[in-house]
Parts: C-alpha cells; sequence; structure tokens
C-alpha cells in the first residue's frame, strides 16, 4: 500500500511539473503577442463584451473583490498564515514555501510589467489603477496565495467534502479577483490570463519543492 501511495504521489508531481511548464509556455505566448500586437482584437472584444453588463451594483460587489488581490491584503494574509503554520504546527517549511512564492511572484511581476511596459486601457476605469498591465499582479498574487492554501487544505486531516469545499471556494476566489480586474478595467483579459499563468508556474514550483523536501526527510 505504501508503495502505491508512493507511485501516485511521484506520479502526481510529474503531472505538476508538466503542468508547469505549460503555464509559463502560455505566459511567454501571450507576452511575444502583446508585443507583437496579436491581442488587441481579443481584448477589446472582450472589454465590450463586459461593458454590456456593468451595473452599480456588480462594480460595487467587484470593488471588494479586487482587494482580496490586492499586494497589501496577500501580504497581510500570507504572514498571518506563516505565522499560523509556524506558531502551534511548527511547519515551517509551509511557511517558508508560502513567503517564498509570494515574494517571488510579486518580484517577477514587476520586473515583467516595467520590461513589457503596456499601458492600462486607458478609458475612464472604474477604479484607479496604477503602473503597468502586463501581467495582472492581483492574478498572480491570487494564484500563488489561495492556491497554496488549497494545497495546504489538501493536507489536512478533514473529510472529503470539507476539503472539496473550501477548494471549491478559494478556487472561485481567485477566478472572481481576476474577473474583476477586467470588469473595473484596469487590466485587459489576456493582463489576467497571464496572470494566472505565471502564479501557476511559481505556485507548481513552490509545491514541488515542498513536496521533494518533505520526501528527503521522511526517507
Amino acid at each position: 500500500m505504501q508503495h502505491l501511495t508512493r507511485y501516485w504521489s511521484r506520479l502526481a508531481l510529474l503531472g505538476l511539473v508538466i503542468m508547469a511548464f505549460a503555464a509559463i509556455n502560455l505566459f511567454a505566448e501571450l507576452a511575444e503577442g502583446m508585443v507583437e500586437n496579436e491581442l488587441d482584437y481579443f481584448d477589446q472584444m472582450f472589454r465590450q463584451w463586459i461593458e454590456n453588463y456593468q451595473s452599480p451594483s456588480l462594480t460595487s460587489f467587484f470593488t471588494i473583490i479586487t482587494e482580496m488581490g490586492s499586494s497589501w491584503f496577500i501580504t497581510i494574509l500570507t504572514l498571518t498564515t506563516a505565522l499560523a503554520l509556524l506558531y502551534k504546527q511548527k511547519r515551517w517549511q509551509d511557511a517558508a514555501a508560502l513567503i517564498i512564492m509570494v515574494g517571488t511572484g510579486s518580484l517577477f511581476t514587476i520586473v515583467f510589467k516595467h520590461l513589457f511596459q503596456r499601458e492600462r486601457p486607458m478609458e475612464d476605469r472604474l477604479i484607479d489603477a496604477i503602473g503597468y498591465s502586463f501581467p495582472s499582479g492581483h492574478s498572480v498574487g491570487s494564484m500563488v496565495f489561495y492556491g497554496f492554501l488549497i494545497y495546504l487544505c489538501m493536507k489536512i486531516r478533514w473529510s472529503p467534502h470539507w476539503k472539496a469545499s473550501l477548494s471549491f471556494i478559494l478556487g472561485v476566489i481567485i477566478i472572481l479577483v481576476g474577473f474583476s480586474r477586467i470588469y473595473l478595467e484596469a487590466h485587459y483579459v489576456t493582463d489576467v490570463i497571464a496572470g494566472f499563468s505565471l502564479g501557476f508556474f511559481f505556485l507548481a514550483l513552490g509545491i514541488i519543492w515542498n513536496e521533494w523536501w518533505f520526501r528527503k526527510k521522511n526517507e
């Protein structure tokens, strides 16, 4: 039984490696398309579709949701979660992985923003936004932080029902944060997709490193 468990664990990690490379490849393809102005039609078409459904109530809702992916909010949640992992559970490896992933994701987001220097949508936005547009920092941070919470959730000894429910809620938060950036006209849809791709890449690397360390520790 233990041999079978290790087999599936290694298979899952291999799948995660493949998904990580697929994510960073998607990011690279989007970056190339953005530089060559191949994404403009898709971005504008999606924006026009969103504008058909804008309303004061939805704007208020997404203005709240978007803060769940802001840098200050993700930073506070990251430090709080890390302290919670260390306080009683002494899970310093999980805490370190979380802090490193969120920090690295934020750093590379800044680097890529200044590298590509894509301007944000120039029309009147529904929310203030500063800096460059590609990739979406909210999307990167949300994917890394809430995605890692899903990973931690899978390791908790809860019933499958509660694990699935919490993971679903966290997944919805990730999607809503990204969508809020498009709805509020702070980003193009390809900025958000690129942010999710980049965020998933760092998330996958963090989980792979974490699982490798735990496996080496238990051998």
